[in-house]
């Protein structure tokens, strides 16, 4: 080889040399390593790791792409066995950029919710007058000849003919004329009895419907006249005319209904939920589409203590002016009220702090106790219509409404430690209390000054599922809702399935072990059930994954990682009860495999239910004889299931 080729090859050699650090520089700069994830899902890549965003796709990917599930964009998560809690999971800041995962610090604080209801407008019933005919007789003359008349109070309504009237007017001109003669009488006795007879005569035609001015009119014409003027004893408006000109009518006949519309009703209803925020004397806010971007202000004056089953709601009847007279009788309206909520969702009513209210009348609101101006009964103090003040309540442990996750009957909020080197997130279930505004209540679960997720929640709890941890989102103790179970049976059976009997034959530890579990739970031994339960989980890890197609990889480990984190609880469990209902998860988990994979051995394994098992819920589990063992009551009650499927050995059940 001469010099010139010499220096050819060590330039060549130095360039790729080259070429291969800059490679790496460049790898390390993304963050990205593309070796592929075959064995087991052990060998996971040590610095990044790619799965999809949904929560039911828990596939592992060793570089960026689409999920070969639903094609959604895949997301990197740091990390692996972090040797953290099972509801805890850590990944780098990168990791937390790219979910996009945003925090916010909780407190306490007074906050605001808001209760809307409908309704609609009514008479006020304490102002709704009623003109009858208080003698027999005749209507000679109606003034009020329509009905929506307005009328104010003292106006003339009807001239109505009574020959009783005439009779008892000519009475009390008789009795005045015997008192006025007794008046140079020396006889006391007789001044008396006709001061007595005068004084009945008046009182009987007051009881007729005549005012106190008509009777001394009487008295001072001297006259008795055949035809009375009925006037209205209040103002209002003409809701109901019941006679007519020349219509003769007897004692007690309904003549006019007028009622008063500057104070009318507003029934509204009111949702069951609703109830403890809605209280007595509180204000409401009130709109109608007939004036729209107006509002009327009222009080809520009755709260009825009756459900209606059939709407599942209260009526609550406000009080409002109106003076203008635009709302009427029938309209539609939508109201609102505010309630200022304290701890435990307790209403605080700063307005009437300390103050006594008209049981009755809810405007009527004094600062002393006394009686009230319009119906004379004894004031109340404000909290017994349950107010709190200040004094009395602390101000709530609130958190966003973004940053809760509900799932059925659990609420559950994921927790920032600040306190440490890589962002680290935990699960933490919490009780909440009633919404308000953009806003929950927290009853327990939480201090008050915790950092929460408000975005990315999902993302977090994917990233628990990868690392076969316990995903928040799932009920407790494994439990899963039919309909997630019927969208996975849907996509599954879309995956093209290829089952080796070298891979069925490596899942026969996997069934021993879980029938180890069965039959420690039917012997009530907790110890041997949290032994086998741990077997279960490094079984596992042991499956051997190398002639899987993409499809079956897929479905894997899909369900492999469900039943890790069923097996990783198990081991943890503190009590039989606990372990029982993780082995529900268990089950389900290892009844999916069986299914789909099946088993090798020449037993028949039967899938077997029992109705009655966890408090009545019910629950499935495998076994492989036919005699009905059950673990979630044994001994207690050892032979209650029904035997619901047999699957042979060596084949997919079709």
């Amino acid at each position: 080889m001469n010099n010139l080729n010499v220096k050819q090859l060590v330039i060549m050699v130095f360039i790729a040399l080259v070429s291969v650090f800059i490679g790496r520089m460049t790898m390390m700069d993304h963050g990205e390593d593309h070796s592929m994830h075959i064995n087991g899902g052990e060998n996971v890549l040590k610095e990044s790791k790619w799965r999809c965003s949904m929560t039911e796709h828990p596939m592992i990917y060793s570089k960026p792409g689409k999920c070969k599930i639903c094609g959604m964009t895949l997301v990197r998560v740091d990390g692996t066995d972090d040797g953290l809690g099972l509801t805890v999971v850590t990944m780098s800041e990168h990791a937390k950029k790219l979910a996009e995962i945003e925090t916010t610090q909780i407190g306490r604080q007074y906050v605001n919710t808001e209760i809307r209801m409908v309704g609609k407008v009514a008479y006020d019933e304490r102002r709704v007058t009623t003109i009858s005919a208080w003698v027999p007789g005749r209507i000679d003359r109606l003034y009020v000849d329509y009905t929506g008349i307005r009328v104010g109070k003292g106006e003339h309504l009807a001239e109505f003919y009574s020959p009783n009237l005439l009779t008892a007017q000519q009475e009390l001109l008789e009795a005045k004329k015997r008192y006025e003669q007794s008046a140079n009488e020396q006889s006391q006795f007789l001044k008396d009895s006709n001061l007595r007879t005068l004084t009945s005569s008046r009182k009987k035609l007051e009881l007729l419907g005549l005012t106190v001015e008509q009777i001394k009119n009487i008295e001072t014409s001297g006259k008795a006249s055949d035809h009375m003027t009925i006037y209205a004893p209040s103002g209002g408006i003409v809701v109901k005319k019941l006679v007519n000109e020349g219509d003769y009518v007897n004692t007690g006949a309904k003549v006019l209904t007028i009622a008063d519309f500057s104070h009318l009703w507003i029934l509204m209803d009111a949702y069951e939920s609703d109830l403890p925020y809605i209280h007595y004397a509180q204000k409401v806010q009130v709109t109608t589409d007939a004036f729209p971007g107006e509002e009327f202000e009222g009080k809520i004056a009755f709260i009825h203590p009756e459900l209606n089953e059939k709407t599942r709601t209260v009526k609550v009847r406000v009080n409002v002016k109106n003076p203008d007279f635009k709302l009427k009788p029938g309209m539609f309206v939508r109201s609102k009220v505010y309630s200022r909520l304290a701890e435990k969702g307790k209403v605080m009513s700063p307005s009437l702090a300390g103050k006594w209210i008209s049981p009755m009348h809810p405007e009527i609101v004094k600062d002393k106790p006394g009686n009230c101006d319009i119906c004379g009964m004894k004031l109340v103090p404000a909290d017994k219509y349950g107010y709190v003040s200040t004094k009395d309540s602390k101000a709530p442990i609130v958190i966003p409404i973004t940053a809760v996750l509900k799932t059925g009957k659990r609420a559950v909020v994921y927790v920032e430690h600040r306190n440490k080197m890589k962002p680290t997130f935990e699960g933490v279930e919490v009780q909440l209390g009633p919404r308000a505004g953009n806003f929950y209540l927290v009853n327990s679960g939480l201090k008050g000054d915790e950092w929460v997720v408000v975005n990315g929640n999902f993302k977090i709890d994917s990233a628990l599922q990868i690392q076969a941890k316990s995903s928040m989102m799932n009920h407790t103790e494994g439990e899963e809702t039919t309909e997630l179970r019927e969208r996975q049976k849907e996509r599954r059976s879309t995956l093209k399935l290829v089952v080796t009997k070298e891979f069925r034959d490596s899942l026969s530890p996997l069934y021993t072990a879980y029938l180890s579990t069965q039959k420690s739970l039917v012997t009530d031994k907790l110890e041997e059930a949290k032994s086998a339960f741990k077997d279960l989980n490094k079984i596992i890890k042991n499956i051997d994954q190398s002639t899987f197609t993409e499809d079956t990889r897929v479905l894997w480990v899909e369900l492999s990682s469900v039943l890790k984190k069923m097996a990783t609880q198990g081991a943890e469990s503190s009590d039989i009860k606990q372990a029982r209902g993780i082995f529900e998860g268990t089950s389900m988990a290892i009844v999916d495999i069986e299914e789909y994979f099946g088993h090798s051995d020449s037993t028949p394994y039967y899938i077997v239910f029992c109705p009655m098992a966890l408090n009545g819920k019910g629950a499935l589990w495998l076994q492989n004889n036919k005699s009905v063992k059950n673990p979630y009551f044994g001994a207690s009650m050892l032979g209650c299931g029904e035997i619901k499927k047999t699957l042979q050995a060596r084949g997919l059940p079709k």
